[in-house]
């Protein structure tokens, strides 16, 4: 009677490869890809079931919200449980900028910036807040970021209307009942109020 013996090797299942996780970018980041620490990774979009991707994915930023991907290992033939990496998208800030945007020459106007934690204007100023004298009409921009370090930029612009002219010449005498001649010149279209010996205001 002749008979035979033969050893099957049964081999662990490996653990799971080493990931980073949560990864974070902010909206429309440019995302790097994914990996991870160990042998013949596998990247799948489930955690479990479905074909693995054919190559480590690159996360998509276009919209803000939490994304999963799983990744396994292989090693002598066996699969590894997935890991599971969270890839968080924050939504950029939504900055605006409040304030005069008519003013008269050599008036100032303050311009206030919301939608973030910190700010950055086109000057160096860094307070949310900033009076400015412009002489001509100018746009000032601020970058605002938020509490999640997600940045985004708004513009403002500021007209500045010249001061209008205003000279008045009169008959520099006349005789008693005759009508004296008052000539008023300036900037063309504007409003005039003039006053008599300090009289009530009238319009011209």
């Amino acid at each position: 009677f002749l008979s035979t013996s033969e050893t099957v090797l049964v081999n662990p299942i490996p653990q799971m490869p080493a990931v980073s996780s949560p990864i974070t970018y902010c909206q429309e980041d440019i995302a790097l890809v994914l990996s991870a620490t160990g042998t013949d990774l596998k990247w799948y979009l489930a955690s479990t079931s479905g074909a693995p991707l054919s190559e480590a994915p690159t996360p998509e930023t276009i919209n803000p919200g939490d994304f999963f991907y799983y990744v396994s290992q292989t090693i002598n033939g066996c699969e590894s449980p997935r890991a599971e990496v969270k890839v968080q998208v924050n939504p950029i800030p939504v900055i605006s900028i409040s304030g005069d945007n008519t003013i008269c020459l050599g008036d100032t106007a303050v311009l206030t910036a919301a939608g973030g934690t910190s700010y950055v204007w086109i000057g160096g100023e860094t307070s949310a807040s900033i009076t400015v004298s412009p002489t001509s009409n100018t746009t000032y921009s601020v970058v605002g970021t938020d509490a999640d370090n997600c940045s985004n930029s708004a513009t403002f612009s500021v007209i500045v209307n010249a001061v209008p002219t205003a000279s008045l010449s009169a008959s520099s005498s006349i005789c008693s009942g005759e009508d004296a001649i008052f000539t008023i010149t300036g900037s063309p279209g504007a409003t005039v109020v003039y006053s008599i010996d300090s009289g009530a205001n009238q319009t011209v």
